[in-house]
């Protein structure tokens, strides 16, 4: 079972994609949850270690989707994150994270 997933929802965004999965490389596992996209994202994903689930763009939520990504989710942490997001460095996540590892 993966510690960490992450959940980056995401359409049509090929100019930022790549920055954001790389921003999230510290995650056991890493979902896309695409609504759609018709650019070149999900050619440009089939290059990473992300698993992408199809949310057809009339049944987009933004609650009901992210729950969506929750249940596929296969972590005991789940950091949600979007396409366009650039965070601060790259160890955003591991800081995030670090002190949720320990048990005590």
């Amino acid at each position: 079972m993966a510690t960490l997933s992450v959940i980056i929802v995401a359409k049509n965004e090929a100019h930022n994609i790549v920055d954001c999965v790389h921003s999230c490389s510290f995650a056991d596992e890493v979902i896309v949850l695409d609504s759609g996209s018709t650019d070149r994202s999900l050619q440009i994903l089939s290059a990473f270690p992300v698993r992408v689930v199809a949310v057809p763009p009339g049944e987009f939520n933004h609650g009901l989707t992210r729950n969506l990504g929750v249940r596929e989710a296969k972590g005991r942490f789940v950091a949600f994150t979007v396409q366009d997001a650039k965070p601060v460095g790259r160890e955003w996540l591991a800081h995030l994270v670090e002190h949720l590892r320990d048990d005590n």
